[in-house]
């Protein structure tokens, strides 16, 4: 049995899984994509539910195979990519995509309020105040979903 390190790379096109063994050599891997579904205005967004069954998939069988025996886990994701849970762990959002537009008022109280932009840009290393910007996607959730943000 092979001690290994699982990691999960979830990329904007392509989900991956590899197996890494103690020397960082690449024993295992898996690659698949899926086709984005809409949020709620309409935006392109990953599919969650599907990524989630395929995760669970990949890792079960990995857990069930002879071969390998998984010390260590590691996931990365693409650009400010997170899911909002309640706190039973269920989803309240959609992976929300670091291209959707959001209000330019939102931005604005935003900069007002944690700014001046150029400062907060820099402390953050964000290139812009998009979604790509996790403390203003929370921002824009509180302010615009408050129902979700209190849960």
């Amino acid at each position: 049995m092979i001690n290994v390190t699982a990691v999960f790379d979830i990329g904007k096109t392509n989900k991956k899984f590899f197996l890494f063994d103690s020397d960082y050599k690449e024993v295992y891997k898996e690659y698949i994509s899926f086709d984005e579904i809409q949020d709620e205005d309409g935006h392109p967004t990953e599919n969650l539910k599907a990524l989630q069954e395929w995760l669970k998939k990949v890792f079960q069988n990995i857990l069930e195979a002879s071969e390998y025996n998984i010390q260590a886990i590691n996931f990365s994701t693409y650009g400010a990519s997170f899911v909002h849970l309640d706190e039973n762990g269920e989803v309240l959002t959609p992976l929300y995509n670091y291209t959707k537009q959001i209000d330019k008022c939102i931005v604005n109280e935003f900069v007002e309020k944690y700014g001046p932009r150029e400062d907060f840009l820099k402390t953050t290393g964000c290139f812009d105040l998009s979604l790509l910007n996790s403390g203003l996607q929370l921002y824009w959730i509180k302010h615009t979903k408050p129902e979700i943000f209190k849960k």
